[in-house]
């Protein structure tokens, strides 16, 4: 009836019923059709000199046919549509780029013309891809003819050909399952031996674990005696004395101190507040004894939070102690120990540094007295530190080196991240 009415020449009511047509033909999913008439609605608008009209539907088409979802059809109807859809959609490009080439949209011209080479590319290689799957099905059928053909031809060798064959089919497929059964059979060999070193490494790391854990925990022990001789020399030294009163009160301090010490000795990490409470009693101790050798001064950083910070104890005692007994009390004059604890990016700065004679003169001092003292607590301490980055993986630093260029004087640097209190909290 449309082309009937577009012979008459009865314009509008050609474009009434094809409007109605397209509008019928999708809402039944029949995209094809539905794309069709658009074409032909925009042919009338543009033979009619409604030039917009045409645009919109155009552009339409073309939107519509490029977003268009699968059917549920096979998948050779699909091709089918989606190379309808294709050409549809070019030819509807295509008039878009002519209608913009004669309004002098020169750009648009140019952009749908590009779009519609891509689908005329898309179209030739859906063609091709077409031509090289029908090829090849064309192919195989044609191998297929050809070894049905030779069957038949090598049939009147008789029955017991046809036997000889089913049993070779029968031989290679027992051979094919004895491949299979082979190859599962080394596959689980090697899950198994993969399972087996598995278990040995751990078993070997969880005894390497346990053995540094047991001698960290013999480290830990020795410090308690080595804190102990030395703090009871000092109490021997009130007493040598009769300074009855200052052993006295030497030994209510000393008794505090101990019973912090060993309340936190079997720790790996105590809170900073904890090991700073320590290390002022022991310093309040060691000043009371050798008050004409040095003064001290002991700083911390009022932005550390003292009881979130965690620390491995007795950290620093056996470096001040260090400091003091074989550095400042050879001094001749009074000298200064200072013991500073910063914040820092990543964590904590601990800094010791004394004035005393330097580790090159004790040593000298060592030799010529025949001290056998080899400083165990720093020794224990390094020993502890490297078991603790092992084990917990802390990366906790110190550095001891000269404090001055002349070789006196002790500094030490102490570097602990804040992943070290972290992984402790």
């Amino acid at each position: 009836m449309s082309e009937v009415y577009r012979q008459q020449k009865r314009v509008n009511d050609e474009l009434n019923l094809r409007q109605n047509t397209q509008q019928y033909s999708l809402s039944n999913g029949d995209n094809t059709s539905s794309n069709d008439q658009n074409l032909k609605i925009a042919d009338i608008y543009l033979k009619n000199n409604r030039t917009n009209d045409a645009v919109n539907i155009l552009n339409n088409t073309a939107n519509f046919t490029n977003t268009l979802p699968p059917g549920n059809k096979n998948e050779k109807q699909n091709d089918e549509i989606n190379n309808d859809i294709l050409q549809e959609r070019g030819q509807a490009l295509k008039t878009l780029s002519e209608v913009y080439l004669k309004q002098g949209n020169y750009q648009k011209a140019l952009d749908n013309y590009k779009i519609y080479m891509n689908v005329v590319d898309s179209l030739q290689r859906q063609k091709a891809q077409t031509e090289y799957v029908e090829k090849q099905v064309s192919d195989e059928l044609f191998r297929k003819q050809l070894k049905i053909d030779m069957l038949e031809k090598e049939r009147g060798l008789g029955e017991k050909t046809i036997d000889l064959l089913r049993k070779d089919d029968e031989v290679k497929e027992q051979h094919m399952t004895n491949q299979s059964l082979l190859i599962y059979m080394m596959g689980f060999g090697i899950l198994a031996v993969i399972i087996t070193s598995f278990l040995v490494y751990r078993g070997s790391r969880q005894k390497k674990i346990a053995s540094e854990l047991l001698a960290l925990q013999g480290l830990r022990s020795q410090m308690n005696p080595h804190f102990i001789f030395n703090a009871l020399n000092s109490v021997n030294h009130y007493i040598a004395g009769n300074d009855e009163r200052k052993a006295n009160k030497y030994l209510s301090e000393f008794s505090r101190l101990m019973r912090s010490v060993m309340e936190n000795s079997q720790k790996d990490f105590i809170p900073l507040s904890t090991e700073i409470e320590i290390l002022e009693l022991y310093l309040g101790l060691e000043h009371a004894r050798f008050s004409d050798k040095f003064d001290y001064e002991f700083t911390v950083d009022e932005t550390i939070d003292r009881e979130q910070f965690y620390i491995p104890p007795m950290l620093l005692q056996p470096y001040i102690e260090n400091a003091v007994w074989h550095g400042l009390r050879y001094r001749e004059t009074k000298g200064k120990l200072s013991v500073s604890i910063k914040s820092v990016a990543g964590g904590l700065k601990i800094i010791i540094e004394d004035d005393g004679i330097g580790r090159k003169r004790s040593k000298e001092l060592k030799t010529v007295n025949q001290m056998k003292n080899k400083s165990i607590g720093m020794h224990n301490t390094e020993s502890r530190l490297k078991l603790i980055n092992g084990l917990f993986n802390t990366h906790i630093l110190i550095d001891v080196r000269d404090a001055n260029a002349d070789g006196s004087g002790t500094y030490v640097e102490i570097s602990i991240p804040s992943s070290a209190s972290e992984e402790k909290k």
